[in-house]
């Protein structure tokens, strides 16, 4: 019986790293794709770059509300920011949920 438990705890454990894993490889993803979308196009408007990362979380599965993407111009930097909760789960039936930030920064050349 205690062999059992041993087990079932382990399993648990795995199951819960994976999960945790694979949501903070797609916020390590989706940070990536914030950058090269702040490096490549800081001469378009704040909006086209909010729709650039919107783009971007649907494509990566990303939660993110649209209200939590924010693209700001100070000091001569590009910086966009972005925050979401994603539910990560530990065991079958029960998720955590986590806050992810995503920040990029680029300098806007004349």
């Amino acid at each position: 019986m205690a062999r059992l438990l041993k087990l079932l705890v382990t399993l648990v454990v795995l199951y819960a790293t994976w999960q945790a894993s694979l949501a903070f490889w797609r916020n390590y993803q989706f940070r990536d794709a914030i950058a090269r979308i702040a490096v490549s196009n800081t001469r378009r408007s704040n909006e086209e770059i909010h729709g650039f990362v919107t783009a971007a979380a649907g494509q990566l599965n990303i939660p993110v509300v649209p209200e939590e993407i924010t693209v700001a111009r100070e000091g001569g930097r590009l910086i966009i920011q972005a925050r979401y909760i994603d539910r990560i789960p530990i065991v079958p039936s029960y998720s955590y949920p986590y806050l992810f930030t995503a920040r990029a920064e680029a300098p806007i050349l004349p």
